[in-house]
């Protein structure tokens, strides 16, 4: 097996991924994984603590990305607008070459409720960037926080959806979507608050 390989965490990733679909999270062992990948074991533990770490480690890196999206969005656009932006950008660039990944990568965290956990908390690592980005363009913390909680699980319902079609459209178009169901509840809410208004005002 090789000592040095310049692609060995890909490799690594790779192989964990293909290993876990097979064989099941619990069963695969760090030496099965390496092996798959043609590196030693040493190898892996200089790229990740633990097997589960494979799974969520460009969590960081995605974090990155959509804070500097955000941060380079044009300067009109409105806290939603923006993190609307930053997603398709992140859906085209990050999410879609990685379609088939993230296709087992899902079915493999859904059958371990501890991967479920840790990729929740991987997740915040995201919705925080994003409301520190908000924060460097202006945005209330208040407001920062609640956008970036609705684009984000506008975001996961799209990503779902893509994730499972079997004739899957690009993931963008899913977002389009899901946005265009946010903004409809939303106005139905509005719509809601103003005939009870009114309501209250025809009463007194």
């Amino acid at each position: 097996m090789a000592r040095w390989d310049p692609d060995a965490s890909g490799r690594l990733e790779r192989a964990a991924i293909e290993l876990f679909a097979q064989h099941g999270y619990a069963a695969t062992t760090v030496p099965q994984i390496a092996e798959r990948a043609r590196v030693t074991t040493r190898t892996f533990f200089r790229y990740f603590a633990d097997k589960r770490e494979v799974l969520f480690a460009g969590e960081e890196g995605l974090a990155s990305l959509f804070a500097e999206l955000i941060e380079a969005a044009p300067p009109h656009l409105s806290a939603l607008g923006t993190l609307e932006h930053a997603l398709r950008a992140v859906a085209e660039q990050y999410f879609e070459p990685r379609r088939e990944w993230m296709c087992r990568w899902r079915e493999i965290i859904a059958d371990e409720p501890a991967l479920q956990e840790r990729g929740l908390s991987k997740q915040q690592l995201v919705v925080a960037a994003a409301v520190e980005a908000l924060r460097g363009r202006g945005v209330d913390s208040p407001a920062a926080e609640l956008a970036a909680g609705i684009a984000f699980v506008a975001f996961q319902s799209a990503v779902a959806e893509w994730a499972t079609a079997a004739t899957p459209r690009p993931l963008a178009s899913y977002l389009d979507d899901s946005f265009g169901q946010m903004r409809q509840l939303t106005s139905d809410a509005q719509g809601d608050g103003a005939d009870r208004a009114s309501g209250i005002r025809q009463r007194s």
